[in-house]
């Protein structure tokens, strides 16, 4: 799970997410599949969710089977959350 704030906030999410503590050892390139829920404040933009789903699709294997959703509150505050659950992992 990646958060950030401000300035390219869902880019920023989504590059914590992949390359956090957890993911130190992984790679989402050889995935089957990949579950991504984007959180954030009502006035999260299509064009950030589409920017950073376009991380994700650039880093992973062609034929992988992305799937996404979001969930918008303002009591997010500025502050957007990627959680990325990758399967199918060799």
């Amino acid at each position: 799970r990646g958060v950030a704030k401000g300035k390219d906030r869902a880019l920023n999410a989504v590059e914590d997410a992949l390359h956090g503590s957890l993911m130190e050892d992984t790679d989402i390139r050889g995935a089957k599949g990949i579950l991504v829920h984007v959180s954030g404040p009502k006035d999260t933009s299509a064009y950030e969710i589409q920017e950073a789903m376009s991380l994700i699709e650039d880093m992973a294997d062609e034929d992988v089977e992305l799937i996404w959703g979001a969930s918008f509150s303002d009591e997010a505050g500025d502050e957007v959350a990627m959680t990325v659950i990758a399967t199918g992992l060799s």
